[in-house]
């Protein structure tokens, strides 16, 4: 399983595609990816990101 924990704007999900790439290269495709969301670098905030993480949106990264 591979966690993107990049900024949560655009830019850090385009980074997050970058990473994703190379990942499921390496690893033929057989990872499961998903998208940590937080807004500080706080227990409280790593702890709520990790219990909801989502899929990655693709959309938001085209958006850069």
């Amino acid at each position: 399983m591979l966690v993107i924990w990049t900024d949560c704007d655009r830019e850090g999900e385009a980074i997050g595609f970058d990473v994703i790439d190379v990942c499921t290269r390496s690893s033929r495709g057989r990872i499961e990816v998903l998208r940590a969301h937080f807004s500080a670098m706080t227990f409280q905030n790593i702890s709520e990101a990790m219990s909801t993480l989502t899929p990655p949106n693709k959309f938001l990264s085209d958006a850069v």
